[in-house]
């Protein structure tokens, strides 16, 4: 019991509860912020990784497609990476590379190629924009006073293609991309060319300019792979996935 006058000392808080806040609030700060790692290797050359997942995107107005038709004879992995002529009905390609393979199958990758045949993200062009500002893309309405929509040619959904391939080509390609100093601080003046890698718990996304053993993939996964769905226009690279049978 406390007598007439005294003051009931303040409550401080725990020292656990203020680091804990402490804590808390870095990690809100870092969420999201995973530095690059480089490719290790065992003694013997081979890459050492758990899990890898590479994102090669390409824009057809900025740079040609190295796409053939499905029809070509497929060449062998060994030969000499080449970029083939570019098939113009695709405006933009995205090959997706992931390890471990989906359904957990033993050294093996699944590679996915996304074909768009026209732009995934609309335009943000000035011309686009005043297009918008000024209304031009509103419905119009004719000299009876009826409103008709201005007319637009139907969209065509992205085409997904898939194939497997061995652990061992894609150890080649991440060391070739290591050799070419893309895990480095390094940055290439040619546009046109997206590429995310992450290898394990790090991650590098750069600007990046054309890597023939990756126009060789994509241009495989376009011989030789089945079409395993259609995705809509606007689905995001990495949802794209659960459309695609197994």
């Amino acid at each position: 019991m406390t007598t007439q006058g005294q003051k009931t000392p303040p409550v401080r808080r725990p020292r656990l509860a203020r680091i804990g806040g402490v804590v808390l609030c870095l990690a809100t700060l870092l969420v999201g912020c995973r530095l690059p790692t480089p490719l290790s290797a065992s003694k013997s050359g081979t890459p050492q990784y758990e899990r890898a997942n590479i994102i090669y995107e390409l824009d057809a107005a900025q740079r040609p497609l190295p796409l053939t038709s499905s029809q070509v004879k497929s060449v062998a992995f060994d030969a000499e990476p080449e970029t083939p002529p570019p098939a113009p009905e695709w405006a933009g390609a995205t090959l997706a590379i992931q390890y471990p393979h989906p359904d957990s199958t033993v050294d093996t990758a699944r590679a996915t190629l996304r074909l768009s045949a026209e732009p995934r993200h609309d335009s943000t062009s000035a011309v686009a924009q005043a297009r918008r500002w000024l209304g031009w893309n509103a419905p119009t309405e004719s000299a009876d006073g009826s409103v008709s929509a201005v007319s637009k040619a139907p969209r065509r959904d992205d085409e997904i293609w898939v194939l497997d391939i061995p652990k061992q080509q894609l150890d080649l390609l991440l060391t070739e991309l290591q050799g070419n100093g893309f895990f480095q601080a390094q940055t290439r003046a040619e546009s046109g060319t997206k590429l995310d890698v992450q290898l394990n718990w790090g991650r590098v996304q750069k600007q990046w300019s054309a890597e023939p053993r990756l126009d060789h993939f994509m241009a495989r996964v376009y011989r030789e792979g089945r079409l395993g769905g259609l995705v809509a226009k606007d689905t995001d690279i990495e949802h794209s996935n659960i459309f695609v049978g197994r």
